[in-house]
């Protein structure tokens, strides 16, 4: 899809929640959809899903990788300016890879639970800023999934807190029945709410 359309870039959002079950255990749930709709003209066939799409012709693809997310973890380490938490994330993966031309439209879907190492540091850099990675990620045979950010945040009261970021998402899957790898980049910005 890349060498074909025109990629990016995209908007995106991200809504995260998280639950102090005691002093040194939380429960985060994510909510992080993604959907990609682009036109292209390949200048070869392609063969895909069971159907043809011939060269040359006006290609409309749609690729999607929505991500569901429960993790649990807990404080490892801490000091005054640092904190280390680590935990283990359940992923409900909703993909779809689909091709329309004129009237010919091939999809490819796949629904499945993935589960995933989690880290989350910070480090407050002065009493304002903070310095954030959240990582959710495993690579195994069957093929991996990571997600990593880096995020500048900033208290604006003893609540509210605004960041700035990037953040790396790249994974995929070769087997008998798909192969398919994305990494996507993004810049992002952070609203949150501590109560």
């Amino acid at each position: 899809i890349d060498d074909i359309t025109e990629t990016g870039p995209f908007a995106y959002y991200r809504l995260e929640s998280i639950f102090n079950l005691d002093d040194d255990r939380q429960l985060r749930l994510l909510l992080a959809p993604l959907r990609i709709s682009e036109s292209g003209v390949a200048d070869k066939t392609i063969e895909f899903d069971g159907e043809t799409f011939t060269a040359g012709q006006p290609t409309d693809f749609t690729y999607q990788f929505n991500s569901y997310r429960v993790t649990y973890r807990w404080l490892y380490k801490q000091s005054p300016d640092w904190r280390l938490w680590l935990g283990g994330t359940l992923k409900v993966r909703d993909a779809e890879i689909a091709l329309a031309q004129g009237g010919v439209e091939a999809s490819d879907d796949n629904v499945g639970l993935v589960p995933l190492f989690h880290l989350y540091s910070d480090y407050r850099l002065s009493p304002q800023w903070r310095f954030a990675v959240d990582f959710d990620g495993l690579v195994g045979p069957q093929g991996r999934a990571v997600d990593l950010g880096l995020n500048f945040q900033r208290d604006l009261n003893k609540n509210w807190y605004l960041g700035f970021g990037y953040r790396s998402l790249e994974g995929g899957a070769d087997n008998d029945d798909v192969y398919n790898f994305a990494w996507l980049n993004y810049a992002f910005f952070t609203v949150g709410y501590r109560p």
